[in-house]
């Protein structure tokens, strides 16, 4: 093993790696050997556990954490999202004994009873209470189509489809295209009637983003002025009236 890199040598390193990544020829070599490298299955095997291998601490900016699951004593992953609370109200003081605490996924499952020991996790279609459609991170409403569904080729692997795309889709009579994008016009994502919904593309729904935060934006600046100057009025009017009462 060679020797670890003093804090002036990394720093060299970091910004030789900016500079030449300023360059955009060698962003696209980077990125042609990068996806050459993991065209392999032995490199993203080797990837995978060298992930696996990592302890960062609560200081590390990562978004996986590695710790050993203390049921099954197998390494697993857990979201700093899940843990953020903890950290807000405890502090990264006992971070590292919650850390080893946490059941890996599988253990959870099975401790709730969504599945027996020695079963995998059911999901989806498999499952006993399963209806058709679910709600995922982000507010959007996943439908699940059979292989047999006109708009099957639509979906991912997996056969889940996002409602919304799914309506649009039906109501037009044709599979949408990767490109198009569609819209909610209310901004609420699991509002999925056609009525509101809006077909358009990527340029054209960033502008329309933008546009309609904007106007949240200055709708809201409007109600509360108009609330002060109804304030203002109100004090007015008092102050009229104590002069005209007199002294």
């Amino acid at each position: 093993m060679g020797h670890p890199h003093s804090e002036e040598t990394k720093k060299r390193l970091s910004l030789a790696r900016i500079a030449y990544l300023s360059n955009p020829v060698n962003r696209r070599k980077l990125g042609q050997t990068t996806k050459k490298y993991y065209e392999n299955p032995e490199n993203r095997e080797k990837a995978r556990l060298h992930q696996l291998s990592r302890f960062p601490n609560a200081d590390y900016p990562n978004k996986f954490f590695v710790t050993i699951c203390p049921v099954c004593n197998e390494k697993h992953q857990v979201r700093r999202s899940a843990i953020n609370k903890w950290l807000n109200n405890h502090g990264k003081t006992y971070f590292s004994e919650y850390l080893n605490k946490v059941p890996c996924q599988p253990c959870t499952a099975r401790f709730y009873g969504r599945c027996k020991a020695g079963e995998p996790i059911k999901r989806g279609p498999s499952r006993k209470l399963w209806k058709g459609r679910g709600r995922a991170a982000g507010g959007y409403i996943w439908i699940h189509l059979t292989e047999d569904s006109y708009f099957f080729p639509m979906a991912m692997k997996t056969g889940f489809i996002k409602e919304h795309r799914l309506v649009m889709a039906q109501y037009l009579g044709r599979c949408l295209h990767p490109w198009e994008i569609v819209h909610h016009r209310n901004h609420i994502r699991d509002d999925n009637r056609i009525k509101n919904l809006y077909l358009t593309g990527q340029g054209e729904h960033t502008g329309l983003t933008v546009l309609e935060t904007r106007i949240t934006k200055l709708e809201k600046e409007v109600r509360l002025l108009r609330w002060q100057n109804k304030q203002l009025l109100q004090r007015l009017e008092i102050l009229n009236f104590k002069l005209m009462s007199g002294p």
